[in-house]
């Protein structure tokens, strides 16, 4: 009897067991189930998203063929807003559509008067979006600006590192505080371009026109200001590290001419230029604090 009972007691216990486990394996079937559906609906999530982006790109794209101003500027910011949403797909190809827009719009081209025009605000909304979106862009891409037509343009604190700008008119543009670090801007018009407190280091302005542009403050180390037109030792010591700038190909030659420049104290300016604010960061960069 007491055999019985034991054995009773024996089998309750293996079925109460049984139990636990049918019910833990069905509670991890069940948090497999819905693991299994969650990640379902999030890569559903994902798709529709990306479809989305792609609709809104080819939109977009659409919008900048548009003959109204209006609806080619309202293209350029949701551009912007593509590449914000997806940068790792659309960044760079955003960046370089609207290079295209720009150059396509606003060619290097005068006036019958023999004038370079101000472009339209859509060519300056492009612009704006470039120098938002430089940070992201990568190093060895640069932006390609060449033989445009940038007169008057607002490109104060704009970030145009790297970027190619050779044979661009940016007469009477407005420059300051343009981080411009190794820029290509040879044989550029900056015709009373507006440089204060610019970043031209290691820039290339190689024949470049600077007949009256303001350089007071401007970074010049390393910049490249051989055969420029219309620059005077005024305009040079206004701007800072003017010393360590290339002016002449030969060292020897490029050296004298610091030297002619530095002895000629009738080209000094009234008040010292503040340079306290700049500081190298790295070998490959110089900013402003």
């Amino acid at each position: 009897m007491a055999n019985d009972n034991k054995e009773r007691e024996d089998n309750l216990e293996v079925q109460k067991f049984n139990l636990e486990i049918v019910k833990t394996v069905g509670i991890g079937l069940t948090a497999l189930g819905l693991v299994l559906s969650g990640w379902k609906g999030f890569q559903e999530c994902q798709l529709t998203r990306e479809r989305l982006i792609i609709d809104r790109f080819s939109q977009s794209t659409e919008m900048l063929e548009s003959q109204e101003i209006s609806i080619r500027v309202g293209g350029i910011y949701i551009l912007e807003q593509v590449a914000q949403d997806s940068p790792s797909n659309y960044h760079w190809s955003v960046m370089e559509l609207l290079t295209v827009f720009i150059r396509t719009r606003s060619p290097h081209e005068p006036n019958y008067l023999g004038q370079y025009p101000q472009p339209n605000t859509d060519v300056q909304a492009a612009l704006t979006v470039i120098s938002r979106g430089r940070e992201r862009i990568d190093p060895r891409k640069r932006l390609n600006l060449t033989d445009t037509n940038l007169a008057q343009l607002d490109f104060s604190k704009a970030n145009l590192r790297e970027a190619d700008l050779a044979g661009s008119t940016l007469e009477r543009a407005d420059l300051q505080r343009a981080d411009l670090q190794e820029a290509n801007l040879t044989k550029t018009s900056l015709y009373e371009a507006n440089l204060w407190g610019a970043n031209l280091w290691r820039a290339n302005l190689e024949g470049a026109n600077l007949w009256k542009a303001n350089l007071e403050g401007a970074v010049l180390e390393e910049a490249v200001l051989e055969k420029v037109k219309d620059l005077t030792p005024e305009q040079i010591k206004s701007a800072c590290f003017w010393q360590k700038a290339i002016y002449k190909d030969d060292a020897k030659a490029n050296k004298k001419f610091i030297g002619v420049l530095e002895n000629d104290s009738a080209s000094n300016p009234k008040e010292p230029i503040d340079c306290s604010g700049w500081k190298r960061l790295s070998s490959s960069v110089f900013n402003r604090d």
